[in-house]
C-alpha cells in the first residue's frame, strides 16, 4: 500500500487470518485510498463491505455447475446463508447476530475423534484458566517500534 503497487486488494478472509486481521486490512486500505473487493469470501466479508466505503462491490462465487442459477457457497452448512438478489446483497439479510445466518448443525462432527478423558481434561484446563486471578493479560507485539529491540529507535 506504501508504495502503491497494488490498485485494487483481492484479501481472502479465510487465508487472511479471520475478520480482525481482514478488518485491519480494510482499515489500512480506506486510510490510504485504496479499493478493496474480498476474494469470494461469502458470509465472510459482507459485514466489512457494508462498513466500508473503499470496498464499492463484492465477488460472488457461483458454484453451479452451469452457471444459470444461484448456489449456496456453504452447501446446506447455512441454511438461510444470504444468496445475491439482482446481483445485489442488502444490509436485511445479514442483520442477524455473527455472519448473519444460522449455523446447521445436525451432522457436524469432529474431524478427529477425542476420548471422554480428554474432553473432561480440556474443559478443566480451560474452566481454571477462566478463574485465574493472578493471570495479567498480555498481547504480545513484535516490531521496530519496540523499545530494547535492535534496531529500534528508543
Amino acid at each position: 500500500i506504501d508504495k502503491n503497487a497494488a490498485h485494487i486488494l483481492q484479501p481472502d478472509i479465510t487465508w487472511l487470518g479471520g475478520i480482525t486481521e481482514a478488518r485491519r486490512v480494510m482499515a489500512l486500505a480506506s486510510a490510504n485510498d485504496v479499493l478493496v473487493v474480498p476474494h469470494g469470501s461469502s458470509i465472510y466479508s459482507y459485514h466489512l463491505q457494508f462498513a466500508f466505503v473503499n470496498a464499492p462491490l463484492g465477488e460472488f462465487i457461483n458454484l453451479s455447475p452451469d452457471g444459470c442459477e444461484i448456489k449456496p457457497y456453504f452447501g446446506a452448512l447455512f441454511p438461510d446463508e444470504p444468496l445475491p438478489k439482482d446481483g445485489k446483497i442488502t444490509l436485511e439479510q445479514i442483520s442477524k447476530p455473527g455472519f448473519g445466518c444460522t449455523l446447521r448443525k445436525e451432522g457436524l462432527r469432529r474431524p478427529y475423534p477425542r476420548s471422554k478423558e480428554e474432553v473432561s481434561a480440556n474443559r478443566e484446563k480451560n474452566l481454571s484458566a477462566l478463574k485465574a486471578t493472578d493471570v495479567k493479560p498480555v498481547m504480545p507485539l513484535v516490531g521496530s517500534y519496540m523499545p530494547c529491540m535492535p534496531g529500534s529507535k528508543s
